[in-house]
């Protein structure tokens, strides 16, 4: 899972490149499977990494994300996150993190 505030399309952008680094060094070096193995049991000594992930999921809070919302240039990191995943076997999945706007206290308020 990785997960960003998106607050730019910038943000959107180092989260696609950093699922499709992280799908590639799942497949092609296993020092990655047992660095993410080592930080799973670091949270849960129970749970195990034996084997490459099968779903990468894309999760994000800071706005609701829409691909016909996104800017060009992430609608297409998206599509080569997707085309690679699928070379390499591996799901795409995504998740909204549900956010509240920050209120503004009132101008009575700050005076006080």
């Amino acid at each position: 899972m990785h997960i960003k505030w998106l607050a730019s399309a910038t943000a959107l952008s180092h989260l696609i490149t950093q699922a499709r680094v992280s799908a590639w060094s799942q497949r092609l070096k296993p020092e990655a499977r047992r660095q993410l193995d080592d930080k799973v049991r670091a949270l849960d000594s129970g749970r195990r990494i034996t084997e490459r992930p099968k779903t990468f999921v894309l999760a994000a809070a800071g706005r609701k994300w829409h691909v016909d919302e996104l800017f060009t240039l992430s609608m297409i990191g998206l599509l080569k996150l997707r085309n690679d995943l699928l070379c390499l076997g591996v799901d795409l999945q995504f998740a909204d993190i549900p956010f509240t706007p920050k209120r503004k206290k009132s101008a009575n308020k700050r005076a006080a």
